[in-house]
């Protein structure tokens, strides 16, 4: 459906409320303000809907239903953080008054940064140029400019990083700097083709604030005996699992640093490198070269490594590899796409590895998801109206808290993403259940938003 939304509109209702109304203002023309609400709206929200918008002088309301998955992407989408902050909206101001675009770039990745942003997301959608960041896991609009502003903008990131201007249909990736009171700042480029025209993907690679060692991770004592235990045996298999995003390559970071005290010889395959760790010969496999990934994997074990990092186990070849290094007085450390540890056996039989190797060669399994801790300053109660969830012992009328945004979290809504995982050592029949166990626990103490509660309840 396309809408005529006047941007900056949102100011007229806080976005706690909005969430709360489930209600979003489009456009205000000659005191007749036009709005969505969600088709399940009660009557008694209407009523307040009404009464709200009456006490800002504004009699007339035309009120269009819409579905509620819908009036969550208006609000996530316009409810953007340059009006949130006083501060960035009058700095905003200046530059668009001035219609610079070398300006807005640069303070686009200033506030990145100083919002600990991940990644920048910018695209053309609607009448719009969206600029968003993710912070703490979740996608947050920083602002929006007009589509030949930001055209302009991304001639500017492209001079930047070195792509190449006139060239818009192909994919193109790259990197650049961009230097913060004399740090240096590492920036990844991915620039792809769309239906409305370029899509840009900004990947900030220094600047996320993430854990760096095992004490780091938040484990329980049981959790960080079990992997110490395991970590520093000379050899073995310690293989990650879980779903895209779910931390695995963070985790595995954080154990190699445990491991790296230059008494061991640590090799790396990824693909890409994203952080340098020194101390660790890390490799970047050029996936454009057939068969490169696992002709790095055959050499490496060739360079006397104590310890191995191989950054996707994707085939036969490379499972062959890491479980017979294991098995020859290596460690290894791998990751697998997988939703639990059982999966995780099985996916390594689907691609040839016989159940007794793996015995025989995996030291330990962790599974694990990534989850975002509620904001207390800012996280909205809300009743829960939908069907039963058992699982979750969640029935019409429990309380639950939804995600807002302040100045405190960053404008994302969450304290912090924080790793949930079970480690499991190998045996016969592997006992899963923790990981369940541990996000239940955290929704019904109000820290975790319903929506992330299911997404391990149905992966």
């Amino acid at each position: 459906m396309k809408y005529n939304i006047d941007y900056g509109i949102t100011n007229l209702i806080p976005e706690k409320i909005a969430k709360e109304y489930k209600c979003m203002p489009i456009n205000i023309l000659q005191n007749k303000l036009s709005a969505v609400v969600s088709n399940d709206t009660c009557a008694d929200n209407f009523t307040l809907i009404r009464e709200y918008f009456n006490k800002l002088g504004i009699s007339q309301i035309d009120l269009l239903s819409v579905a509620e998955v819908e009036i969550e992407r208006l609000i996530n989408t316009y409810y953007a953080i340059e009006f949130e902050n006083y501060d960035i909206r009058c700095e905003m101001e200046k530059i668009r008054n001035n219609r610079d675009s070398k300006a807005l770039f640069e303070y686009i990745l200033l506030k990145a940064i100083e919002l600990k942003s991940s990644d920048i997301h910018m695209m053309f959608e609607d009448d719009f140029f969206v600029i968003r960041f993710r912070i703490k896991g979740k996608l947050k609009t920083f602002a929006m400019i007009d589509k030949l502003w930001g055209e302009n903008v991304v001639r500017v990131l492209k001079v930047k990083s070195n792509i190449e201007v006139s060239k818009t249909k192909s994919p193109k990736d790259s990197r650049m700097k961009f230097y913060l009171e004399k740090e240096e700042i590492d920036i990844r480029v991915s620039v792809v083709n769309t239906i409305q025209n370029e899509k840009i993907s900004l990947r900030i690679l220094n600047n996320q604030d993430i854990p760096l060692n095992l004490s780091e991770l938040e484990l329980n004592d049981y959790e960080k005996n079990i992997i110490k235990r395991t970590i520093f045996l000379n050899s073995g298999f310690v293989l990650i699992c879980g779903p895209t995003g779910s931390g695995k390559s963070t985790t595995l970071r954080c154990l190699l640093n445990e491991l790296n005290d230059a008494k061991r010889h640590i090799v790396s395959i990824e693909d890409p490198i994203e952080y340098t760790m020194k101390g660790i010969t890390q490799i970047q496999v050029d996936n454009s070269a057939e068969n490169a990934f696992n002709k790095a994997l055959r050499y490496i074990v060739r360079q006397d490594p104590d310890v191995i990092y191989i950054g996707e186990i994707r085939d036969f070849e490379s499972a062959d590899v890491a479980t017979k290094a294991s098995l020859t007085g290596h460690l290894v450390f791998s990751t697998l796409h997988t939703r639990d540890a059982n999966s995780a056996m099985e996916r390594m039989q689907n691609l040839g590895i016989d159940r007794e190797t793996l015995k025989s060669s995996i030291n330990l399994i962790i599974n694990q998801r990534l989850v975002g801790l509620l904001c207390e300053n800012c996280k909205h109660k809300v009743i829960y109206k939908g069907s039963c969830i058992e699982e979750l012992e969640i029935k019409p009328g429990s309380e639950t808290y939804e995600a807002v945004g302040c100045e405190v979290c960053g404008y994302s809504g969450y304290e912090k993403v924080v790793p949930i995982i079970e480690v499991l050592i190998f045996n016969e029949d592997l006992e899963t259940g923790a990981l369940f166990e541990k996000i239940f626990k955290l929704l019904h103490l109000g820290k975790i938003e319903l929506k992330e509660a299911l997404k391990y309840l149905w992966y």
